[in-house]
Formats: C-alpha cells, sequence, structure tokens
C-alpha cells in the first residue's frame, strides 16, 4: 500500500527536502506507516551496504586549493560560460521584434484591394447573366466576332509569368 508521502521518504533519505518538510515526513514515520517505513528501512540499508564497500577518502587541503585553483583558472579563461545571459539577450530580441512588427500592422495603411480595370468580355457576361438563361444564350450567339478575341487575349495576356 502506497500513501501520499511515499514518494517524500527518498528525498528524505538523501536529506534534499526543507525543514518544513522533513518535519512533516518524520511525523507521518512516527505515527507508524508501514510502507513509508520499510522504504526508508530498505534505503537506510543500501546506503549502508554501499558505505561499508567504499572507503572514503579523504582529499588533502593541498588537493582541495589545487582543484579550487583550477576551477578558477577555467572561469577566468572562459568566463562565466551559463547560458542565462543569452537567452535573456535572445528573449529581449524576439520581443523587439515581435513588438516592432504588432506597431507596424497598427499603422499600415489601409489600402483599397487592388483591382484592374473590367474587361469588356467581363461586362458582357454579367450583363448576361442576370438574363433568363435562354435570352442570355440568344444573344451571346449574336455577340459580336470580337468579344471572344478580346476573352482570349486577355487570357493569354495573364497566363504569361
Amino acid at each position: 500500500m502506497s500513501c501520499a508521502y511515499h514518494n517524500l521518504v527518498q528525498s528524505y533519505h538523501d536529506r534534499e527536502l526543507s525543514t518544513e518538510d522533513s518535519q512533516r515526513v518524520e511525523a507521518h514515520l512516527r505515527d507508524g506507516c508501514a510502507s513509508c517505513s520499510a522504504e526508508l528501512a530498505a534505503l537506510q540499508a543500501i546506503s549502508q551496504k554501499l558505505a561499508a564497500s567504499m572507503p572514503i577518502v579523504e582529499a588533502s587541503a593541498d588537493a582541495r586549493m589545487r582543484l579550487h585553483q583550477a576551477v578558477d583558472q577555467q572561469i577566468e579563461k572562459f568566463g562565466d560560460i551559463s547560458l542565462v545571459p543569452l537567452a535573456r539577450g535572445l528573449m529581449a530580441v524576439a520581443a523587439s521584434l515581435w513588438f516592432a512588427a504588432t506597431v507596424g500592422l497598427l499603422y499600415v495603411p489601409n489600402l483599397p484591394p487592388r483591382v484592374s480595370e473590367p474587361q469588356p468580355w467581363e461586362g458582357a457576361i454579367i450583363a448576361n447573366s442576370s438574363q433568363a438563361p435562354s435570352e442570355a444564350a440568344a444573344q451571346t450567339a449574336g455577340m459580336e466576332p470580337e468579344l471572344p478575341d478580346l476573352i482570349v487575349a486577355d487570357l493569354s495576356r495573364r497566363a504569361k509569368p
């Protein structure tokens, strides 16, 4: 059986919890939760076996000093290699571009849509579409011969890149 504190037991064992959360887990364990107590006992047994199998070597003061000096040299050589300043700079650029684009869109003049002059054949089709189909067919049959030529010329001109 697991309880709400089950996920906190490992963090409690590793001393990763805040003081307040540690006190809550300790109180929970004192209340006698068998599942959490068993989990903590298993973690403690593993830690004891690991500690017994690996000797702890204390670094000498000289070794610690050399380590600190090496880290300091790398920091001086490469500077602060944190990505936070880079991320802040990129976010500032992105926000500036977004702002400029938004302001630019607000001040774009409202231009009327670009409409080409109507072609003569378009006027004839519009006029014929308001008539009954039989009347339009009769009128189209009697159209002047240059109207089909105008349509072909207009479409040919539009088709060229």
